[in-house]
């Protein structure tokens, strides 16, 4: 038997036979150098329900003193113990930028929807509303601030010391290392990232008399600027963002660090920059980035430093995973659909998809060649964990197709994986012919029992 590489990675190049490459629904896992295999592949979480709540679509989560605030339609909600209350309404569409302070007196959360009006929620004064000094879509706090991005100019303000409903509209930073336009605001180990369309500056606070914050000026990044506003995240101790070439970046220091390989890039070159969502978060020990673009969604793995698929199997094709809002609330991973008023629970002992359908999962491996000379394959084996079985006591299978041009597959086959109890299993799949060209292996399922694949391999 010779072992062949498994598919690790979403890395589709632009000519398929070179690299069609891909993980869906799954994520790539190295291990140890005494492990069976170098690597495994791991089936991603599935979605099971946590509730549904509002009218929808999910706008915001925010986590304030350890209960969930749901923006869901134009009505915001707070979930405690599993029951939802409504609060007051909160205006427009589109995803919402929430934060909150440490106020002493009762913590104030801010939400902004990118107009002059923000919404604020203490359980002190319930939910009121203020007039901003300019329009706003994401508030950040830092030093006692609120932090405010002003939408269509390149200046930003903040709120009164400790106060988020208060302003004095002199209280406003400008940034200036390009004549362009503030698009987001984010702090980051008490510096203030101020991202415009062409420019990065960052700020820190100075306690100066008139404005407190100043500019590091051997921080500024006049090269790169942001291009989805939406897609800034604090991970790994660090930022990354989609930025206005249309390449991900991570920050390293106050440089940019390019994380977006070619198959990234060509995914990203038609996208809508404003219609990007992305939301991180942490499990099993790897560090989730996932943008949402505008057919699929694509998941850096700051773990492995390698990109996947994630998506929703619906009607017989891809489409984006459901997940476009997230907070960890009571030590679950809760997301929020983009397109209904559903919460999901993401967990890696669920095996079904958003609306109960089962969570499919795909995996195409690279091209195996001979330079030209005929190669023969009489059998295909992949290497699972058997033995698990589905409860109905029949046979959980894994489907196998196969192409030597990368752009036309055969149907699938089915093999099994291995009934309950059989734990030496292995799937075979038989008599697959043979090609002095290439050969590329999309191996798939669907069934709901745990999914790992630790090796494959040729067998003659």
């Amino acid at each position: 038997m010779i072992p062949i590489r498994l598919g690790t990675r979403f890395y589709e190049n632009r000519a398929l036979p070179v690299s069609s490459q891909n993980l869906i629904n799954l994520y790539v896992e190295t291990q140890g150098n005494d492990a069976k295999s170098p690597i495994v592949v791991h089936r991603v979480p599935g979605l099971p329900n946590y509730m549904a709540i509002g009218a929808g679509p999910i706008r915001g989560l925010y986590v304030m003193d350890s209960v969930l605030y749901v923006v869901s339609g134009t009505e915001l909600y707070s979930v405690k113990n599993g029951v939802d209350t409504l609060l007051g309404s909160v205006a427009g569409a589109g995803l919402v930028g929430m934060s909150t302070n440490d106020r002493e007196s009762g913590p104030q959360l801010v939400i902004c929807n990118g107009t002059e009006t923000q919404t604020t929620y203490s359980t002190v004064t319930g939910l009121t509303t203020q007039t901003l000094t300019g329009p706003s879509y994401h508030p950040e706090y830092q030093d006692g601030y609120f932090i405010y991005d002003w939408v269509g100019t390149g200046k930003w303000f903040i709120s009164n010391i400790l106060d988020g409903t208060t302003f004095d509209s002199t209280e406003v930073g400008a940034s200036n290392a390009r004549p362009d336009k503030v698009l987001r605001i984010i702090s980051n180990h008490q510096q203030v990232w101020v991202f415009g369309e062409r420019s990065i500056e960052v700020f820190y606070n100075a306690a100066a008399q008139d404005f407190p914050f100043s500019r590091i000026n051997e921080a500024t990044n006049d090269e790169i600027g942001l291009g989805a506003r939406w897609s800034v995240v604090e991970m790994d101790n660090t930022i990354f963002w989609v930025g206005h070439d249309r390449e991900v970046y991570k920050a390293e220091g106050y440089s940019a660090r390019q994380i977006s390989d070619p198959s990234v890039s060509e995914a990203l070159r038609g996208v809508n920059l404003d219609e990007i969502t992305a939301f991180t978060y942490s499990d099993g020990g790897h560090k989730f980035y996932q943008l949402n673009l505008d057919d699929k969604s694509l998941v850096f793995d700051a773990r492995e430093n390698v990109w996947h698929q994630r998506s929703f199997w619906s009607n017989g094709k891809w489409e984006k995973h459901r997940a476009a809002t997230y907070a960890l609330f009571e030590g679950m991973h809760i997301v929020g659909d983009y397109g209904s008023n559903q919460l999901y629970e993401m967990s890696p002992n669920y095996h079904y998809d958003a609306k109960g359908e089962k969570l499919r999962w795909e995996m195409i491996t690279p091209p195996i060649h001979n330079n030209n000379s005929y190669m023969n394959f009489p059998n295909l084996w992949v290497d699972f964990i058997p033995g698990q079985g589905l409860s109905d006591g029949t046979d959980p299978m894994v489907e196998v197709s196969w192409s030597n041009d990368a752009r036309v597959y055969s149907n699938f086959q089915h093999y099994s994986v291995g009934k309950v109890g059989n734990y030496t299993n292995r799937a075979i799949a038989r008599r697959l012919g043979g090609t002095k060209h290439q050969r590329i292996f999309k191996i798939a399922g669907s069934d709901p029992i745990p999914t790992t694949i630790a090796g494959c391999g040729i067998g003659f």
